[in-house]
């Protein structure tokens, strides 16, 4: 289907959806394909659920209807409508990658610059080579900043992404130990998330630097960017205050700038936030009030409180970056008593067993009174501890929890995704 009669079609309709179990009223299906379902099979489906068109890769079904637009390949035919899109619209497009706080940033970014622009920006985590495509299609004629998370756990990925997404400006958040497998290491990482950096001095955009942090240099080198950071040398010298349980701040400019959000580790992102929003003409007032009624996100930094129990939940992914900064951040944390439970830190290769090794030795040399390990790779270290437990899943934890109550009356929940720590609240 040419493209062109696409995007008029697109343009005439209320948008695009993916899935029949969704609203489809004058929407335009795209039946995509998952490791276990195949959205052709839902097509006629979503035809007679309201969709005004279905897009399809079956050949058998391309006669059946004229609502029916037969591609060789969806996902490239979603892919390069998206693109169509973002290069017909006026937005300024800021993507946003690294191993840690992508989602954070972004929605920091989003709360600051829609005090006082139109924005759009990435829905949850969506932030794949199927999400991606599908924010860019919810960007409207009147919509002057998108900000589009890109994830990626291999080299290319990001590469990939600008070439559909067209960035404007980019945001590297950090270089970490996420996805070691993928990328073949830590310079496998550093290495991918700097391709957006490379479209950008590509295609002369504009890049924003943690100047704090050497390899964020190193990546620019001589390009011409905006640097954030503690040094007054720095367009933007934006200094720390020490965290507190429910609030961190940030200096600039004489003024003090609050945000209810836990950890430490959160301080740049707030400054890269804030940064970028006084470059693109926010006031301070504006950023102040917006920071100051930031929420986080389900299962990142949550603080939570059941009863007697107080939780730090940050369980929605981990990596031996983001959990030894969890780890310290939670070792400051005022409280009567402390323990931790720490899921399997996924998708790390041949390093998984050092990595989750030097993760079990940092949490003992920080005296926790309960350690709480949750997965199938803590069994694999062998390591006895008066202090610690392993449990194959959270389900068992969690129902190790009704029978066992915690002595402790705070705890820190860390772990990757597919390991749903969450689940353990309920023993609560």
């Amino acid at each position: 289907m040419d493209i062109t009669a696409l995007y008029a079609l697109f343009k005439s309709s209320d948008g695009i959806a993916t899935d029949t179990r969704n609203t489809l009223s004058k929407k335009i299906y795209f039946a995509l394909k998952g490791d276990h379902f195949d959205g052709n099979d839902f097509a006629l489906d979503a035809l007679s659920k309201g969709a005004i068109a279905a897009v399809v890769d079956r050949p058998a079904l391309k006669d059946r209807t004229d609502k029916i637009f037969f591609v060789d390949d969806v996902l490239k035919k979603l892919q390069e409508l998206a693109h169509f899109h973002r290069k017909k619209c006026k937005t300024t497009i800021i993507s946003i990658t690294g191993s840690n706080g992508k989602t954070t940033t972004k929605e920091l970014i989003k709360t600051i610059l829609s005090e006082n622009f139109s924005c759009q920006a990435t829905e949850g985590n969506l932030n794949n080579h199927i999400g991606v495509p599908l924010t860019l299609l919810k960007l409207k004629e009147t919509t002057q900043f998108g900000i589009v998370e890109m994830g990626a756990n291999h080299q290319g990925e990001i590469a990939f992404l600008c070439k559909i997404a067209a960035p404007d400006w980019g945001y590297i958040t950090n270089f970490g130990k996420a996805h070691l497998e993928g990328f073949g290491g830590l310079d496998g990482v550093i290495k991918g998330k700097t391709e957006l950096y490379r479209y950008l001095t590509e295609n002369k955009g504009n890049i924003l630097v943690h100047a704090d942090d050497a390899e964020q240099e190193k990546a620019v080198g001589t390009y011409s960017v905006i640097r954030f950071g503690k040094n007054s040398t720095n367009d933007y010298c934006i200094q720390y205050s020490d965290a507190i349980d429910d609030e961190l701040c940030i200096h600039f400019s004489n003024r003090k700038l609050c945000c209810p959000l836990y950890g430490a580790y959160n301080l740049p992102n707030i400054a890269a936030a804030t940064a970028l929003g006084i470059h693109l003409g926010v006031s301070l007032e504006q950023i102040s009030s917006a920071l100051s009624c930031f929420e986080t996100q389900a299962n990142r930094s949550q603080l939570i409180q059941k009863g007697k129990y107080s939780f730090v939940l940050d369980a929605y992914n981990a990596n031996p970056t983001s959990t030894k900064a969890a780890l310290m951040s939670f070792a400051q944390k005022k409280a009567e008593s402390k323990g931790i439970i720490l899921g399997d830190m996924l998708e790390l290769g041949v390093e998984a067993f050092e990595e989750h090794q030097k993760i079990v030795f940092q949490a003992l040399a920080m005296k926790f009174e309960e350690i709480y390990l949750v997965g199938s790779l803590w069994p694999q270290l062998e390591i006895e501890h008066s202090k610690i437990k392993i449990f194959e899943a959270s389900e068992v934890l969690r129902d190790y929890f009704v029978e066992n109550p915690s002595n402790v009356t705070t705890l820190l929940l860390k772990g990757s995704r597919g390991i749903a720590l969450e689940k353990i609240l309920d023993a609560f």
